[in-house]
Order: structure tokens, then C-alpha cells, then sequence
């Protein structure tokens, strides 16, 4: 599951996936944001809401840079199972949005973990809801992962 070694196709994915925003703002949740949806510290250390005038190739930096310690993560909750580059990707893709931790538990990590990729890519659109609700948006974002995660 080493998809940073050439990470460009997976920080590309997630970035056409999340809107980008050079200037911090409070997102519907009220969580302070900023990039491809940074919150918390940026791996400089500087609080998100100090942030103003991100660029684009920064950015991209700080998403590689977080995408690392996902993988990370992800490889912990899968096992021994490889993972091709393409269905790290899209399960990075999931996570980034989701939380490693809301996955943790899930459906979709015993079906990897049975090696079941095809029972896996159906469970991704298990995450198209926001606050119990579908979103189109998600769905859309769920498919095309699904869609990468078998390719």
C-alpha cells in the first residue's frame, strides 16, 4: 500500500474530490478549514485559522504530507492484505473524508480483510450520507472511488 511513492495520482483524486480554499473559514460544522479541507495545525505547525492566501502548490504539499500518516493508518486497519495502488487510493480517498477512525470498525474493512474487493467496493456507498441524509454529492464521490478501488 505504498501509493505516495508515486503520489501524485492520489493527492490529484483527492484534490478534484475536496473544494480548495486559499483563506481560512468556519465550514458547516463551524470547524475552522482551510486547503483541501486542513483543519487543525498545518505540518508547519500554524493553526488552520491563521492561514490566508494557501497556494495551490503548498497545498498539495500539506495534502502528501497528511496522506502520508493515512496510509499509514489504513495499512494498521487492513493487515496483511496488499492493497494495489489504485485501491489505496481510493480507500484514502474515503478515509481523507471520512476519518480513518469512522472506518475502523466498518463493513468495508472486513471485507478487505476477507479479501472480498468486490463486496469492499459496494460498501463505499455506505458513506454517502451527511447527518443520516444522502447527498449527491457524496454519492458521486463514493462511486468514482468505488469505480478506482476496482480498477
Amino acid at each position: 500500500m505504498d501509493a505516495l511513492n508515486g503520489n501524485s495520482q492520489l493527492v490529484n483524486f483527492i484534490c478534484t474530490q475536496e473544494g480548495f480554499e486559499a483563506n481560512a473559514y468556519k465550514d458547516s460544522a463551524g470547524v475552522w478549514t482551510v486547503g483541501f479541507g486542513f483543519t487543525g495545525k498545518m505540518h508547519d505547525d500554524r493553526d488552520v485559522i491563521d492561514v490566508r492566501n494557501l497556494s495551490l502548490d503548498v497545498a498539495k504539499q500539506e495534502l502528501a504530507y497528511r496522506l502520508t500518516a493515512l496510509l499509514d493508518e489504513l495499512k494498521a486497519l487492513c493487515g496483511d492484505v496488499e492493497l494495489t495502488e489504485n485501491q489505496a487510493s481510493a480507500l484514502a480517498s474515503l478515509a481523507y473524508n471520512v476519518g480513518s477512525t469512522a472506518l475502523s470498525k466498518s463493513m468495508l474493512i472486513r471485507k478487505i480483510k476477507a479479501k472480498d474487493f468486490i463486496g469492499a467496493s459496494d460498501e463505499f456507498q455506505r458513506w454517502a450520507l451527511c447527518g443520516g441524509n444522502p447527498m449527491r454529492g457524496l454519492k458521486l464521490r463514493r462511486h468514482r472511488e468505488a469505480i478506482l478501488f476496482l480498477s
